[in-house]
């Protein structure tokens, strides 16, 4: 009889910044926590070498948003639980920690002082040895394989010179709808088809349902148009400016028995919100027999005391939209580093997606003119208080990047 050993193969995870490239890669995302995985001689960077762990941002007494970053990141373990440690960019003394069981779930990041954690410090270090089980996971999550599927290839890009897309289905016909930055974002143009291939196509044209309007104070700004079926009529949700810049959410309803194509079946738009800074990027979802809408909101924005664009919800009456049926609630702030890269402190575009009881609000961060223009979510139970931000977990790192890509 001959005895053949087990061969183990020791995993190991080491945890590193990176050097900043420009605006590819700037430093918000550059000096945060990066992993990779190996055998501690040849590591894999993990999430495509994109930041997994991003440091909060703190909130100042005048409400801007102070960034922060990291470096020299460590890692240690203590009872089942490991603890990612790494140190403040600025401020000396202070460190950002994360705790996990499996490398995919994290707690939020927590500052503390140096002192506070020093025995874990003690015996933390870059590189951390970790179990078959533990590596089969982190590589499946953080490293998932190529997988070809079946889909339908549509020409790329589907239509140039447009922001903000969205198509949608209604009566059995295909919408499309954008912001025009081919006609300087003025008007709301929308293209009808019956198919989806055919929408952009050169036979469809572009039809403005909503020209600039003076005596409406409709100027400039038309931005983030969207259809939205509320309380069984059809909206398009949109902001839009006018002499005196201030971009405003605004709802237009089509009138019963219209056509989405003729101007002139459209009620006149009516203001969303009475707020104190600018609101743009309106988007709505219905849940547990309530309807509500979530939006973008910015308070001085370009001075030293701009807040950063911010997600807010609020519970909205179905027959009569501009009614709010509770108080707007502060969902998210730009605080991590894929949010705020080279001062953009960015939160906008909101859009829900419900599957089975969750909700997914996806929205982007950083800058719309920038190569670091990123997707992130914030996720929610259904049947939880959708009012409560305790309510909705952000996800630490963004789900869709240039990186994330080919």
């Amino acid at each position: 009889m001959v005895n053949v050993a087990e061969v183990v193969f020791i995993q190991y995870i080491r945890l590193y910044t990176r050097e900043p490239t420009g605006i590819k890669y700037p430093e918000e995302l550059a000096y945060s926590v990066h992993m990779s995985i190996g055998d501690g001689k040849t590591m894999e960077p993990l999430n495509k070498n994109y930041g997994i762990l991003f440091p909060e941002a703190s909130i100042t007494s005048e409400n801007t948003i102070s960034p922060r970053m990291i470096k020299n990141p460590v890692i240690t373990k203590k009872g089942d639980i490991y603890y990612v440690i790494a140190h403040d960019t600025k401020d000396e003394g202070v460190v950002h920690y994360w705790t996990t069981y499996d490398f995919v779930n994290y707690t939020k990041p927590i500052v503390v002082g140096c002192d506070e954690v020093k025995d874990l410090l003690s015996t933390a270090k870059d590189t951390i040895e970790i179990t078959d089980e533990e590596g089969s996971l982190i590589r499946a999550v953080w490293m998932p394989r190529t997988r070809k599927v079946k889909s339908i290839r549509f020409k790329f890009p589907l239509v140039e010179g447009f922001a903000d897309p969205q198509v949608f289905s209604w009566n059995g016909k295909w919408y499309f709808i954008a912001t025009n930055d081919i006609n300087h974002n003025i008007g709301l143009y929308v293209r009808e088809a019956d198919t989806v291939d055919d929408l952009f196509t050169d036979k469809h044209r572009l039809s403005v349902i909503l020209d600039k309007n003076e005596e409406l104070d409709f100027v400039q700004s038309f931005w983030a148009p969207e259809f939205h079926v509320i309380g069984g009529r059809l909206y398009i949700l949109f902001a839009v400016s006018g002499k005196q810049w201030r971009v405003r959410c605004h709802y237009m309803r089509l009138k019963e028995g219209g056509d989405i194509m003729n101007p002139a079946d459209w009620e006149t738009p009516v203001r969303m919100l009475d707020r104190p800074g600018i609101t743009l990027d309106m988007t709505h979802f219905a849940a547990n027999g309530a309807d509500y809408v979530v939006w973008s909101e910015r308070y001085h924005i370009g001075s030293p005391l701009d807040s950063g664009s911010m997600l807010y919800i609020a519970k909205i009456n179905p027959n009569e939209p501009s009614e709010l049926l509770s108080e707007p609630v502060l969902l998210s702030r730009p605080l991590y580093g894929w949010e705020n890269q080279s001062g953009t402190i960015n939160n906008e575009g909101p859009y829900p997606l419900i599957l089975g009881d969750r909700i997914y609000l996806a929205y982007s961060g950083g800058s719309a003119g920038s190569y670091s223009y990123v997707v992130g979510y914030l996720m929610a139970d259904i049947n939880a208080d959708l009012l409560n931000p305790a309510s909705w977990e952000k996800t630490p790192t963004p789900v869709l990047s240039a990186f994330t890509t080919e």
